[in-house]
């Protein structure tokens, strides 16, 4: 087993599973640096390396990339399963050009025999590979390792290395060590580079603020990362993240709604193939959920509810009728907007939607815990349309009306009208009771259709100042 200094860490799975053949795989004195910037004296930019493997007799610069086939490519351009990559390969030979260089200065000179190499690995079988030979021989699979880092023929031609030697090995080590970095929080994603990540309650996806290199008009971001199953199908992923990717097209319909958070892209990780990523207008940190907790400590004027609940109809009401439903309402998808924003809040998270068709993960999303909001089709697995989001209004606007959440647990939501029957004395304004309980019928023929009712109830009820 090889010796593995972690200057930062993996930054995906893929590079947790390289790190990991390479450390199993090559014997006790080969060296794996692992996860680093090197930052080298009249160079602008430092250099962000993987690994950089000690070998024999010779060094070598390994890019770990989470693909899969068909691969196929040339000198410039290689395709792989989700579009065209420029040829990995060429940074990573001016990577490993300039490690030599500045390792032959800071150790006294390298011996012209001491290699340093770019090397590609996939740590996953990609089972297409079509590449020209002279960058077939900078690409190793799985089961090519050891045979490539350990060149026997090499070894009976001149004999034990110069790496052999563990002071050898130290020092690379020790002119390494002090320039190189962990690896800056500030990534890149295509044209996005990440702010920060978003705490988030689950672990169903991560969470970052970011910001568009280019279009400055687009200011901040939301990011989301989903991670997919690797034990799936690989062209069942591919189907599905195609269908995700139309359907994102399909909510271009809602971009000049007020109400709605913008989705921007749906994008693969360069680096993994599992990894895909959902950008959509930053709105804020705060949601109606987080304005509801605090009200329940401080209070919060009925006059600014009530107001908050008509707009509230009315923006579902319009999503409806732009044909898309949003299928997970519930306070912690609105966020809240700044007092000179021209509405009140914007509805986000429409991924939630899409991202249910992914079969690879939607096991994981069903366990989100907004099941005080989600209409009973949804957890029984039933067919389900609009009237999903009339009956996760029915209960936001039974919350912002009482500041009580209407449903506690399964247990409530299982005995519906029961539930109903026993909590619709906190809603005072008869009209408005009457519509938002129209709105909760544990069937879906048993619940208003249309948001007209509950809108005109709205105005024409003048709750009494509170």
């Amino acid at each position: 087993m090889a010796t593995y200094i972690p200057i930062g860490g993996p930054a995906n799975d893929a590079e947790i599973e390289g790190i990991r053949l390479l450390r199993d795989l090559l014997p006790d004195h080969y060296v794996i640096i692992g996860n680093f910037d090197l930052r080298l004296e009249g160079r602008r930019n430092s250099l962000e390396m993987d690994a950089v493997v000690i070998a024999e007799h010779g060094l070598f610069v390994v890019e770990i990339k989470g693909w899969s086939g068909p691969i196929h490519g040339d000198a410039r351009r290689w395709k792989v399963p989700w579009g065209t990559v420029s040829n990995p390969i060429t940074p990573l030979e001016r990577k490993a050009k300039a490690l030599r260089q500045y390792l032959g200065a800071k150790c006294g000179g390298l011996p012209a025999e001491v290699f340093c190499s770019p090397v590609v690995l996939f740590p996953r079988k990609v089972e297409e590979l079509s590449l020209p030979v002279e960058l077939r021989r900078h690409v190793i699979q799985p089961d090519e390792v050891y045979a490539y880092f350990v060149d026997l023929e090499l070894l009976q031609e001149q004999g034990p290395g110069r790496f052999r030697d563990k002071a050898a090995r130290d020092a690379i080590v020790n002119a390494i060590a002090p320039v190189a970095d962990a690896p800056g929080e500030k990534i890149t994603i295509e044209t996005y580079e990440i702010e920060r990540e978003l705490q988030v309650p689950h672990r169903q996806y991560r969470e970052y603020v970011g910001q568009h290199r280019y279009l400055q008009s687009r200011s901040r971001v939301r990011i989301k990362a989903y991670s997919m199953d690797p034990l799936h199908d690989r062209a069942r992923q591919q189907a599905e993240i195609t269908r995700v990717m139309r359907d994102t097209e399909a909510l271009s319909v809602l971009d000049d709604n007020p109400y709605v958070a913008r989705s921007y892209d749906v994008l693969r990780d360069r680096d993994d193939e599992l990894i895909f990523y959902m950008v959509s207008e930053w709105v804020g940190a705060k949601t109606l959920g987080d304005y509801l907790e605090r009200a329940r400590q401080e209070g919060w004027r009925l006059e600014r509810r009530w107001e908050l609940a008509r707009e509230l109809t009315a923006a579902v009401q319009s999503i409806h009728q732009a044909g898309i439903l949003h299928r997970n309402l519930h306070p912690g998808v609105i966020y809240m907007t700044r007092r000179e924003a021209r509405v009140p809040f914007k509805i986000a998270d429409f991924d939630y939607s899409r991202v249910q068709q992914l079969e690879s993960i939607s096991e994981d999303l069903n366990a989100i815990g907004t099941e005080g909001y989600r209409a009973p089709e949804l957890w029984l697995g039933q067919p389900y349309d609009h009237r999903v989001d009339v009956f996760s209004l029915g209960a936001i606007l039974f919350e912002l009306l009482t500041l009580e959440r209407l449903f506690e647990g399964m247990s409530d939501l299982l005995q519906i009208e029961e539930t109903w029957a026993r909590r619709k004395a906190a809603i005072p304004w008869e009209a408005v009771a009457e519509v938002i309980g129209q709105m909760l019928g544990s069937e879906p023929g048993e619940r208003l259709g249309e948001l007209d009712l509950v809108s005109q109830a709205f105005e024409a009820t003048v709750p009494a100042p509170g």
